[in-house]
């Protein structure tokens, strides 16, 4: 049980800071000689991560819903409705890019040292975009639009590639499309409800116990793992939204790129690794 919630609270934090889960997922297990647990496991912590974005962003959510129906109001209800159709817009490339390729990039992509490599990736698009956000002459629009959406929907979906955050790609995206720190992080967290949803629904097939069967986890473990995902990664998301207001996203730019780097140097001593599959709608 301690594995899964260790996987758990490494799934949560991950999942939202702009460090990549699916590259932690494949590292960490190799480094450290961690099972990385069934199918099933993956997605029920998946489950945990989707339960904490909702329950930060409830009150955005529930508004959202209220004024789309025209509840407060036909201006309010005009601006909730480009709002929604802002997230679908984002959403559509992740999950094109998710149902045509996810099988082939799981194939290509699961080694752990190519994750260290895509963490390079990351840690370069998170400092070109603090680069270009200092040098701005404007502070940004606290209001995503259409350019801002489509480019950061383009952006989640390359988070197929174990290494590449998620949160890193759209919220840097954000950021050079013209939106705030804050504005990008916010509408990257909205957008990855419905691509963790929709993975969730895809791969809930396979959460049953005849799946943990043979596996060594338990369904104790799994509701452990998925707990542990559900806070971490709520305490990941309200850390993140309040650095966002006052600080810079260089911290997890070093932070990747010295993990990425001791990946590369273990596998020296530790040798070729097991091929790890993690099917993760972001990154």
């Amino acid at each position: 049980m301690l594995t899964a919630i260790l996987l758990g609270i490494v799934q949560g934090l991950t999942e939202f800071l702009p460090v990549s889960s699916s590259g932690h997922l494949q590292i960490l297990p190799y480094l450290f000689g961690l099972d990385p647990g069934p199918l099933a496991f993956d997605v029920a912590v998946h489950f945990g991560t989707l339960t904490a974005v909702v329950a930060y962003f409830w009150s955005d959510l529930w508004g959202l819903t209220v004024d789309s129906i025209g509840r407060g109001g036909a201006e309010q209800a005009g601006a909730a409705r480009r709002q929604v159709l802002l997230l679908v817009v984002a959403s559509i490339p992740a999950a094109a890019t998710g149902f045509l390729l996810a099988n082939s990039f799981e194939e290509r992509f699961g080694d752990p040292r190519v994750a260290a490599i895509m963490l390079f990736v990351t840690a370069a698009v998170l400092l070109g975009a603090e680069r270009l956000y200092a040098r701005r002459e404007d502070t940004g629009t606290t209001t995503a639009t259409r350019r801002n959406a489509v480019a950061m929907g383009f952006a989640q979906a390359l988070a197929i590639v174990p290494g590449i955050s998620r949160s890193g790609a759209t919220i840097a995206t954000g950021m050079a499309t013209g939106l705030t720190r804050a504005a990008a992080a916010r509408f990257s967290f909205l957008m990855s409800v419905p691509v963790i949803l929709g993975a969730f629904v895809v791969e809930l097939p396979n959460l049953n116990s005849a799946a943990l069967s043979g596996t060594g986890y338990s369904v104790p473990d799994v509701v452990a793992g998925t707990l542990a995902a559900a806070v971490s990664g709520y305490l990941a998301v309200r850390w993140l939204m309040r650095l966002v207001s006052n600080d810079t996203l260089r911290r997890f730019a070093f932070y990747v790129l010295a993990l990425g780097a001791v990946t590369l140097i273990a596998s020296l001593v530790l040798g070729p690794p097991v091929p790890v599959v993690i099917p993760a709608p972001a990154g």
